[in-house]
């Protein structure tokens, strides 16, 4: 839904973007606001890390004493 109101604005200021010789550039376009508005990365701390590899542990690959 957001990409297809990033394609209509982009469209209405640029109507040669429909054409479809461009249709690579406006896909590209259309991809590019939407990383730059909308996605979210996260980059997880060396504790998150070590948080999520406890968990991901099984008790059977746990050292034994």
């Amino acid at each position: 839904m957001i990409e297809a109101e990033i394609a209509k604005k982009l469209a209405e200021e640029n109507p040669t973007f429909l054409l479809p010789e461009n249709k690579d550039y406006f896909l590209s376009e259309i991809r590019s606001i939407y990383k730059r508005d909308h996605e979210v990365h996260v980059t997880p701390s060396e504790q998150d890390m070590a948080f999520v590899r406890m968990i991901a542990t099984h008790e059977d690959d746990l050292p034994s004493a």
